[in-house]
Parts: structure tokens; C-alpha cells; sequence
């Protein structure tokens, strides 16, 4: 008896051992990488994640964040986490640990791991943080900036030195005499000329052709050579850039990780047959990606994936409450940077968003593609723009604005509406957003959006008409 207690005690021990994540305190030293002299009142910000396989998941383990710590430095540059206990989920569920060290006039600097001391560089002036670059980073991910409540105050500091703000409707760019559709964003080599290497394109429907800026709103003169196009893969940074027209797929050697050699020469187009046809939209990078085609019938896979048939309305999971998911029509989809594509189809009842992503069949024991519906708006909300980040989504409503929705992963998808978000983003609800990516406003995260008129929007991430480079 005394044996089977102890085995059940230590049963129970490593049980809830197992469901305890215990975070050490951490200590160390920020200086100015030039000086070398002490900085006061930087933050150090530790974010705690984990990841559970348990129980299994269609779209993908779940990962969720296990919480926050951040302090400031003292002025003697000193800072101090303290320890903390966590309780974690039973069952396979690991944890990770990813520390920011921050200060406004100063380049962010993200460790997996606390180094101890910690060297930040100086922006002497804001456009000239170029040649730092290589050595650190001064973007800043989306929930830092969210979740931080330290930093927002340092942020607004930089923002009054260096930014203005955008009017109060979101207006970014205004071009008179142009009728600005669609937008899109793809990364470049980054010259001394710009502030980042993010750059966008804006089709104007009255001229027939793309126009050129960067995060400032500085009109480009850069032009590719090539073919006429309507889509461009986009939001992938470690990608390479896809050209579609309505019957055509094509990528161009030069801005491609293929060797130029005896198959093709510099500034040769590869072109990708095309499945079915009339294409409407184009996520991913060349060697995978996917299409949206045949009036929004089928979405079809390439590259990698090419082998796999078309996914129709059949291939998406059966709803109880809508028995015309079939005849779905695909409307829209976002490949995001490290939460897969969300797809937007349209039922004769309703609007609904999916995760799309790896799938397991027991019966078959292979890997596949597969569909969780994470969210349905009624019929008569009408889609006209959607985009996403992976932890949340955007969706533009026909006369009902623009709207944000919080994803928790907590036993499946939950989905809640930021009610601020709505409240924040000002702009005038009789005004259809055409066209909505993800992207960045130099330094932070930002959503630009077209309505088919002269002018471009930027919202920051919470709503807040965003700010402008001081040109």
C-alpha cells in the first residue's frame, strides 16, 4: 500500500510539475553602443509563449501568449525581472521566451535570450539609421506594440521629433486626378534614398498603370520591366515577388533565388501555366503559392503544391447552419508571416473565414490541405476588403466601415470584435474600401486602404490614423 501511495504522489508531483512554468529573475545593463555610458528609463520587455500539440489541432498547434513582464532601467542603466510562476496547460505544451530592449531615439534590439549587457544605437537622425541596420532593428513587432504599456509613451516622444500626424479621416497620399483602386507591398533592396525597404504600388484606373511610393508617401520613379499585370503577391518578406494578369502567372529571373545560367539570362520572365484561368488573386512566392480562379470558383495550388487539384466549395468543412457551403464562392486570401492564409469565401447565406492550412486524415494517414472556419458574418454584410495579420483580421463592410477581430486560441478559434477599433478609424462609413493589405509605416505595423478615389488611408494597428515621415 505504501509503495502505491508513493507511486501516486509522485504521479501527482510530476502531473502538476509538468502544468508549472517557473521564469528566473534576469538582471543586466543597457548603454549607448557609442558612448558606452548607462541609459535610464529604457525598457525591457520579456514575452512568454507556449505552444501545445495537445489535443490535435486541423490548422496547426495552438500557440498562445503565457504573459508579460517589462520594467525599466534605472539611471545607472540597470534593470531587474523579477521571478515569476506561470501555470501552463497539461500536455505536451512548451514555452518560449523572446526579450526587447527599447528606448525612443534608439534601435530596438530583439533576443531570444538575455545577454546580460545590452548595446543600443543611437538615431542621430531618424533617416540616417541605414548604416545600423545591419547591426539592429529598429521595427517592432505588432504585439510588442500592443501589449507594451511602457513603450507607447517613449514611442509618442519619437513620433513628436520625427513624424506628423495624418489627418484625422487616415489620408496618407492624395493624387488628384487619379482613381487609386488596388494597392499593394513588396520588399526591396533597400538604398540610402528610403527609410525602409518596404515599397507600394497603387494602380490608377484612369491611367491603366501602377504608382510607385514608399512608407514616407515619396512618390518612386522606379519601374519593372515586364509585361502588364494585375496582382502581386505581397506581405511575405522573406519571399520573392509573383505578376499575375487575369491569364498569365510570371516572375522575373532577377528578383528570384535561381542561378542565372545556361537555362536563362538576366532579366528573363519565368512563366507558370496557368490551371484554369481568370485569376482574381495571387498570395505566396514562387516556388508555393496559391490562386484564387475561375470567377472565385476554385483556388488553385502551385509551385510545390502543384501537384494537388484545385480546392472548390466541395473541399470545405459541412456547416449545419448553412447547407449551401458548396456552392461557395472564393473571395479572398492573405497569406500571413507566421500564421498561414486565412480565405474568405461567400455562401448564398453568409461570409465565412478560414484558417487554411496542413491537415491530417487518420483514416488515410497522409498530410493534406484543410479548412477551419474560424468565423461567419450574414449574407447581407457584404465583404469589400479583408486582410490579416494571423492574430487578428480586418474586414471593410459595404457602408459599414472598417472593422478589426481579436483571434484567441483557446480550445479552437475564438473570435471578438475590438469595438475600438471601429471607433477609432474615423473614416466616413459611406466610403467602400476597394482594396486593404498589411504592411508597415516605417517603424510599426500599418493597414493601407484604397476606395477608388484619389486618395490612400493608413491606420495603425489599434485604428489611430497613423503618422507620416517628416519629409
Amino acid at each position: 500500500m505504501t509503495s502505491r501511495r508513493f507511486i501516486l504522489l509522485l504521479f501527482l508531483f510530476i502531473a502538476l510539475s509538468s502544468c508549472v512554468h517557473i521564469e528566473p529573475m534576469h538582471s543586466g545593463i543597457i548603454m549607448d553602443a557609442e558612448t558606452l555610458k548607462p541609459l535610464n528609463n529604457a525598457i525591457v520587455y520579456l514575452q512568454l509563449d507556449y505552444t501545445c500539440y495537445f489535443p490535435p489541432n486541423p490548422a496547426g498547434p495552438n500557440s498562445e501568449s503565457l504573459g508579460n513582464i517589462e520594467v525599466k532601467t534605472d539611471n545607472n542603466g540597470n534593470f531587474y525581472l523579477p521571478l515569476k510562476v506561470y501555470l501552463l496547460p497539461p500536455l505536451l505544451c512548451f514555452t518560449g521566451k523572446y526579450f526587447t530592449y527599447a528606448k525612443a531615439g534608439y534601435f530596438n534590439k530583439s533576443d531570444e535570450t538575455n545577454s546580460g549587457n545590452i548595446s543600443l544605437f543611437r538615431m542621430n537622425h531618424y533617416l540616417n539609421y541605414l548604416p545600423y541596420k545591419s547591426k539592429q532593428s529598429f521595427f517592432l513587432s505588432s504585439d510588442f506594440e500592443e501589449k507594451s504599456n511602457l513603450f507607447k509613451p517613449e514611442l509618442e516622444k519619437l513620433k513628436k521629433v520625427v513624424l506628423e500626424p495624418i489627418d484625422s479621416n487616415g489620408t496618407f497620399l492624395r493624387l488628384p486626378g487619379k482613381k487609386i483602386t488596388k494597392i499593394y507591398s513588396r520588399s526591396m533592396d533597400q538604398p540610402a534614398s528610403r527609410p525602409d525597404n518596404t515599397i507600394y504600388y497603387a494602380y490608377d484606373d484612369i491611367a491603366k498603370d501602377w504608382i510607385t511610393f514608399d512608407s514616407r508617401g515619396k512618390i518612386l520613379e522606379f519601374k519593372r520591366n515586364g509585361p502588364n499585370w494585375d496582382f502581386m503577391s505581397t506581405a511575405i518578406s522573406w519571399g520573392w515577388p509573383l505578376y499575375a494578369s487575369h491569364d498569365s502567372i510570371f516572375y522575373p529571373i532577377d528578383e528570384n533565388p535561381m542561378p542565372v545560367g545556361t537555362q536563362y539570362k538576366k532579366g528573363d520572365l519565368k512563366y507558370i501555366p496557368v490551371k484554369i484561368g481568370n485569376i482574381s488573386t495571387l498570395v505566396g512566392y514562387s516556388n508555393k503559392f496559391f490562386t484564387i480562379e475561375d470567377d472565385g470558383n476554385a483556388m488553385c495550388p502551385y509551385g510545390s503544391f502543384s501537384h494537388l487539384k484545385c480546392f472548390t466549395g466541395n473541399d470545405l468543412p459541412v456547416s449545419t447552419e448553412d447547407d449551401t457551403i458548396k456552392n461557395s464562392v472564393f473571395k479572398y486570401a492573405v497569406d500571413t508571416l507566421n500564421h498561414g492564409m486565412f480565405v474568405v469565401t461567400q455562401s448564398k447565406r453568409a461570409w465565412h473565414v478560414y484558417k487554411f492550412g496542413n491537415s491530417y486524415d487518420a483514416k488515410t494517414d497522409r498530410v493534406g490541405f484543410g479548412f477551419a472556419e474560424i468565423y461567419a458574418f450574414p449574407i447581407e454584410k457584404e465583404i469589400t476588403a479583408f486582410t490579416a495579420t494571423g492574430n487578428e483580421f480586418f474586414v471593410a463592410f459595404n457602408k459599414d466601415g472598417l472593422k478589426r477581430y481579436d483571434i484567441i486560441l483557446r480550445q479552437g478559434f475564438n473570435v471578438k470584435e475590438d469595438t475600438m477599433f471601429a471607433l477609432n478609424a474615423q473614416m466616413t462609413r459611406d466610403i467602400n474600401i476597394t482594396s486593404l493589405i498589411y504592411s508597415r509605416a516605417v517603424n510599426v505595423p500599418a493597414l493601407y486602404a484604397t476606395t477608388g478615389k484619389d486618395k490612400i488611408y493608413r491606420f495603425s494597428m489599434d485604428g489611430i490614423p497613423d503618422y507620416i515621415v517628416k519629409q
